[in-house]
């Protein structure tokens, strides 16, 4: 074998070796059929995994809001009280009987002629 012949020989030895090993060559594909089942488990925990983060968000967030809403409605509770006892303590203080018998009031005397202008 010369020379020439052997360097030909292995340079088609190599191309077919590069050929097997490219994408696009069809006996060179992976068996993607054995990684399948392990990538769509995993897939499916990572969203699942997912899912249960964003439920607890949003189960904190309500929480949070619903301390909140407690809050008010106490403070809410306590102005009704506040506003009904100082209406209360309102039409005691405007009585008829409170303000004739006010220290003020007692030099006070009713009017006798009362004129309406027409």
């Amino acid at each position: 074998m010369t020379y020439a012949q052997s360097t030909a020989l292995s340079r088609s030895n190599y191309n077919r070796a590069q050929m097997r090993r490219h994408p696009s060559y069809p006996g060179a594909r992976v068996k993607e059929d054995a990684l399948k089942p392990m990538s769509n488990f995993i897939t499916i925990l990572v969203l699942v995994c997912l899912l249960i983060v964003i439920y607890l968000l949003q189960v904190n967030t309500t929480n949070s809001y619903s301390y909140v809403i407690d809050d008010l409605n106490r403070q809410q509770t306590q102005l009704k009280e506040e506003y009904e006892s100082l209406t209360v303590e309102a039409t005691k203080l405007e009585s008829n009987e409170r303000v004739t018998s006010h220290d003020s009031a007692a030099g006070y005397s009713l009017p006798t002629n009362v004129y309406f202008d027409q």
